[in-house]
């Protein structure tokens, strides 16, 4: 009772009666799902997640992006601070990592634990049973490269907050280790489930609809932070704040992010009207639910409820093309079907595969006279399909 007034007493009742949901979900983080529904919704978010990010090359250069919202979190000096501590003597590096892994135990597993989907693909109690030992190798390493290219943002960032907490705390050095995992946590967001927002925990049916949002979420709670900042405060600082919030963390990233994933404005579409389309969109993506109608709305795409839609649907496809080839004897599409639905199926990380041997296959062919470096890496504009 002492407890519960104390936390009613300093954070509200609404936040005590969060404690034990959030107690709960912790205790049962590792349970695997019981009923046939569970477990297929498994299979078919475990599927997505190695086809959507598995050693995508679009995933791993979108990473380094979220220094973006270091620079939010921590200021521009604290966060150029981090940057010249980890960056200024790159000879140096293998010694600091070892000492950033020593001084935190969250950035020892932080390879493994920047995001939901990819953290609950580490933790399964029962390892996948393969014929063939490669492929249990490619799901194990499938999010390794990505989790390189986090770090060049969370190392950076995590010493930022570590210089930033020993000013704030007088050189108190375990405040300032457990300001500098808050930091990454907030800026970055964590897979863990005690890091997790309520909307991302839970069943594997209420996971379905919150794939791939780990780093929204962090985006969220941010704007949260500064929302309420701006009703305590007000005056010309607290305007400057906002704009610099807008830039850093809506302006840029709406933007970059699509440009380094290859999807700039085609040819044929207007630099402007792209512009605009993508800074309406970005917000939504904080937002459960809605994130998924902005996206059918902004993107020209269908709507999709779950990105888990992928497998089902690959799946659907391939067996309209071995229809299709048995009965009419089109077989266009066909080895491009086959294989996705089995990465799917399978659960292996080959879409960056379909993607760059899909596009040397078609200029090779004929099919497409044109061929950049891009296609290399990244899937064609909407053009040049």
């Amino acid at each position: 009772k002492n407890f519960q007034a104390a936390v009613e007493g300093t954070s509200g009742v609404h936040m005590y009666r969060l404690l034990l949901p959030w107690l709960k979900d912790i205790a049962n983080d590792r349970q695997e799902p019981m009923t046939a529904l569970g477990k297929w919704a498994r299979w078919a978010r475990s599927g997505a997640t190695m086809m959507a990010m598995g050693y995508k090359i679009t995933t791993m250069l979108a990473q380094p992006l979220g220094i973006a919202q270091s620079i939010s979190y921590l200021g521009y000096e604290y966060a150029g601070m981090g940057f010249k501590t980890v960056f200024g003597n790159l000879s140096n590096f293998p010694t600091l990592w070892e000492q950033t892994k020593t001084l935190s135990p969250m950035m020892a597993t932080r390879i493994s634990s920047y995001d939901r989907d990819i953290h609950d693909l580490s933790k399964k109690i029962t390892p996948g049973i393969s014929y063939f030992k490669f492929m249990d190798t490619l799901r194990d390493n499938a999010f390794v490269p990505m989790g390189y290219f986090q770090l060049l943002v969370d190392i950076p960032t995590w010493w930022g907050g570590y210089h930033k907490g020993m000013k704030e705390y007088g050189g108190d050095e375990a405040k300032a280790i457990a300001f500098a995992d808050h930091a990454v946590r907030m800026s970055q967001s964590s897979g863990n489930v005690e890091d997790l927002a309520s909307i991302q925990r839970g069943g594997e049916l209420q996971r379905l609809f919150t794939m791939f949002y780990s780093y929204f979420n962090a985006f969220y709670n941010l704007s949260a932070l500064q929302f309420k900042e701006m009703r305590e405060t007000q005056g010309p600082e607290a305007m400057l704040k906002a704009a610099n919030f807008a830039l850093l963390m809506w302006f840029v990233p709406a933007i970059a992010s699509e440009l380094v994933a290859g999807r700039g404005p085609d040819d044929d579409e207007e630099t402007w009207k792209w512009f605009a389309q993508n800074m309406l969109q970005y917000p939504f993506q904080a937002v459960v639910g809605v994130r998924d109608l902005a996206n059918g709305i902004f993107s020209g795409f269908p709507y999709k409820m779950t990105p888990a839609e992928g497998g089902p649907a690959a799946i659907a496809k391939w067996m309209q093309d071995v229809y299709a080839a048995v009965a009419e004897g089109n077989t266009d599409g066909l080895v491009k079907s086959s294989v996705q639905a089995f990465g799917f199926a399978a659960r292996l990380p080959i879409q960056q595969a379909v993607i760059s041997v899909g596009n040397v296959w078609d200029f090779m062919t004929g099919e497409d006279p044109d061929f950049y470096v891009r296609d290399l890496f990244f899937s064609k504009p909407r053009s040049r399909k």
